[in-house]
């Protein structure tokens, strides 16, 4: 029996995750603390020897009067015979370290240039770019495994995104210590297994089509014979083969990666189409339709952009390497489709999907702009600026994507929905208003109108729970029905508003505002759909909607779009059940004040209400005859300024306070004072508290 209640491949997965971020973080430090030495001398293998073919502008290289075409024999009289022996040199010297260059120009003549060797930071522009693609891999992954760990391929597309994330991720410095080893051996084992995890995926992907499980072991040959090869160049096993360790066998060895790379991805496509096509179930083709356009959505653009030209033997630029941003349509695409996967997303997987490839086209070419352009013109001010630059160029992208893809998205669903989109876009306003309405009847009203008309349904109604017969509703409003009349009673037990035989089978199942089925005794009137309203785990209420034209069904922005607008028409609902009983307790309040006014007004005993700082806040009928003052010129006067100082004092002293916040009922016998007209009057007074019903002190 297992007594450990967790998975051991989530404990084993968990685990994996976390080891793999926190290699990354500290790989990520010693990159950002690592700096080259630089000359500024882009130097080639040529059979004469290292021959600089550009010189870098402002650098230590053309400071030094270095040219291109020169070639490259010795630094501080070491003999510099190919680019590892040049490398070697460079970091044995280190940044801001003096070194002579003896150069061989091209009419044969020797001369030794003193250079001072620089500084260039290890972290570049495309690191940037992958890390934001490895962390945007990772965060996919994460989403589907914690939205949908039950759901089937969604452990294997973790593994394929975290894989993906230590390909774009790792990368060794020149340091190389015990950490670089590691981060080396991991990216390159990473590096081997994508492409085939990939086309495993592809080969297992949808529950209908799962054949080739059998052969999923032969797809890891091509990824151990790469490894191998790799390995045994490594190890200098290869050199009578022809491939010693040098950097043209370096640049052979990278082509043959990239190859492999693209080829299992454009290889996954292709079986992607091809399982499109063998599919039976019109769910199981539409699905993979959508899926093998975002994985050509992704490796097309990259092949085109970086693979191509750099098998033809381009040198990769900042504008190649942004291209492998594209790539994150992969993982973007399979994500939607594990999570959601039915038809009724396949339209909204196509919209979100153009709308983050039309986005990131934009901002990428912002992001170009920032970079290679104000770049450029911020290197003849501040020549240490190019970090500053890549910072805010970053900054801006992550300020300006949510609006652009929000713009973009607006616009195609304007596209889609053509005349139901101002309806749509108006719905979660319209929600939010909803909780401004306190009058049940136009409340319910606006409700069943607006739903009707966004989603284009004849026929409404809404149900409200009924506070004195828990576990029924009552009809509170239709909207194309007529079931006031064809019934006697409007009160519905939930199991005759519910088809608990027949469930929906759609989006949202786990939320609270869930949409059900109608019994048949609702679908005979026309209401097919029942959608909760929820409010801190107790049911309010429900809607009621009919069929959806031309025999669609929910889709997932649908049912997010009406679940939201139950949400908020819920608390509407119980804001106005809470201002009914609000009202109808102000009005007995407000009979209460009448009724105690009127006692007060026939009764023949003077009366004077102050509150605690000793202003008159009202008195009766009785007191403006005895003092023969008017009510309206007393009222909110100070008492002080009504009695002579002598009857204040006497109260005080009886009453023992100085104000008016008296503890206790004080009575004075046979005080003399005398009213406006200057009548004296001998008079009983009894200064009696007052407390509200929390007992606390207001007056007296």
């Amino acid at each position: 029996m297992n007594r450990f209640p967790v998975p051991f491949k989530v404990v084993a997965t968990s685990l994996l995750t976390g080891l793999v971020v926190l290699i990354s973080l500290l790989n990520l430090r010693d990159r950002s603390n690592w700096t080259d030495p630089w000359d500024g001398v882009l130097w080639g293998e040529t059979a004469h020897g290292l021959q600089a073919q550009e010189v870098s502008p402002d650098s230590p290289g053309q400071v030094a009067g270095i040219k291109e075409g020169e070639v490259l024999l010795s630094i501080n009289a070491r003999q510099v015979a190919n680019l590892g022996n040049y490398s070697d040199l460079l970091y044995w010297l280190g940044p801001n370290s003096a070194a002579t260059y003896t150069l061989k120009g091209p009419d044969a003549a020797t001369r030794d240039v003193p250079v001072q060797i620089g500084a260039k930071r290890f972290m570049t522009r495309t690191d940037a770019l992958r890390i934001v693609l490895a962390f945007f891999h990772l965060g996919i992954g994460v989403f589907v495994i914690l939205r949908g760990s039950r759901l089937p391929r969604s452990f294997h597309f973790y593994i394929i995104c975290l894989t993906a994330f230590v390909v774009y991720f790792y990368r060794f410095t020149p340091k190389w210590d015990g950490l670089d080893k590691v981060v080396y051996g991991f990216s390159f084992a990473a590096f081997l297994l994508l492409p085939v995890l990939f086309l495993h995926f592809c080969m297992r992907f949808t529950l209908e089509l799962s054949g080739g499980r059998s052969r999923a072991p032969l797809l890891y040959i091509p990824a151990a014979a790469l490894g191998l090869l790799h390995l045994l160049w490594l190890s200098g096993h290869l050199v009578d083969w022809g491939l010693p360790r040098d950097a043209l066998s370096a640049q052979l060895m990278d082509r043959i990666q990239l190859i492999y790379l693209c080829a299992g991805f454009f290889i996954g496509a292709i079986l992607l189409w091809r399982k499109r096509a063998l599919a039976r179930d019109l769910i199981t083709r539409q699905q993979m339709k959508w899926v093998s356009y975002g994985t050509m959505a992704g490796i097309l653009p990259f092949s085109m952009f970086y693979a191509l030209p750099f098998l033809l033997g381009a040198r990769p630029g900042f504008a190649m390497e942004a291209s492998m941003l594209f790539l994150g349509f992969i993982p973007l695409s399979f994500a939607y489709a594990i999570v959601h996967y039915r038809l009724l997303d396949v339209e909204v997987l196509f919209r979100r999907g153009a709308a983050y490839f039309i986005a990131s086209s934009l901002l990428l070419a912002i992001y170009l702009f920032f970079v290679l352009v104000l770049g450029r013109a911020l290197e003849w001010v501040a020549p240490e600026a190019d970090f500053l630059v890549i910072c805010i160029a970053a900054l801006a992208i992550a300020l300006l994507f949510a609006p652009v893809r929000n713009r973009v998205q607006a616009r195609l669903d304007r596209f889609f929905y053509k005349d139901r989109f101002d309806d749509r876009a108006g719905l979660q306003e319209f929600a939010r208003m909803l909780t401004t309405e306190i009058s049940l009847g136009r409340l319910s009203r606006s409700v069943l109108e607006r739903v009707s008309k966004t989603f284009q349904v004849e026929t409404a109604a809404l149900f409200v729970a009924d506070s004195c017969r828990p576990g029924f509703l009552h009809l509170t409003d239709e909207l194309g029905l007529r079931m006031s009349e064809y019934t006697d009673s409007l009160a519905f037990s939930e199991d005759q508003l519910l088809d608990r035989e027949r469930p929906s089978g759609l989006a949202g199942v786990d939320v609270p505002n869930r949409l059900h089925r109608a019994s048949p005794v609702l679908a005979v009137y026309g209401l097919h759909y029942l959608q909760d309203l929820n409010l801190r785990g107790r049911r309010i209420g429900m809607i009621g909607l009919g069929e959806l034209p031309r025999g669609k069904h929910f889709s997932s922005e649908d049912l997010d779009l009406l679940g939201a607008l139950a949400g908020y028409a819920a608390i509407a609902l119980e804001n106005a059940s809470l201002y009914r009983s609000v009202e109808i307790k102000a009005l007995e309040l407000e009979r209460l004040k009448i009724y105690t006014e009127n006692i007060l007004e026939s009764i023949n005993v003077a009366v004077l209400v102050l509150d605690l700082e000793g202003k008159i806040t009202s008195c009766n009928r009785a007191f403006e005859e005895l003092y023969d003052v008017p009510r309206e010129e007393v009222q909110d006067a100070s008492v002080e300024d009504l009695f002579a100082p002598d009857v204040i004092a006497s109260i005080h002293r009886v009453t023992g306070a100085e104000g008016w916040a008296l503890q206790s009922i004080s009575n004075i016998y046979k005080l003399y004072l005398q009213n406006r007209r200057g009548v004296s009057l001998i008079v009983n007074v009894s200064v009696i508290p007052l407390m509200d019903a929390t007992d606390q002190i207001t007056g007296c």
